[in-house]
């Protein structure tokens, strides 16, 4: 089968659990006036997650991140797309 990379737009990666949820570390909190962008860490990969305009962290803080099964896109080792669930039914 091979090796996959998943991916999710930050758009789609939301403070808070999930059907999908990771632990991250905050790295930097981005106010951007109508939301906020949450550049994370989840070991030595980066992340960027998006939230309320009035949401805050400290740098270095733990935070849950949570999405949907069908906001994954999958990729192979090449960087082709495989396995893109965004419109997927998990109900």
């Amino acid at each position: 089968m091979g090796k996959y990379r998943v991916g999710v737009r930050p758009s789609r990666l939301r403070p808070g659990e999930g059907q999908v949820s990771l632990k991250a570390r905050v790295e930097f909190v981005e106010p951007l006036g109508d939301q906020t962008l949450i550049h994370c860490r989840v070991g030595d990969l980066p992340l960027v997650a998006t939230a309320e305009a009035s949401w805050t962290a400290k740098e270095g803080s733990e935070v849950v991140l949570g999405t949907t099964v069908d906001a994954l896109y999958w990729f192979d080792e090449e960087g082709n797309a495989k396995y893109v669930t965004e419109g997927l039914n998990t109900a």
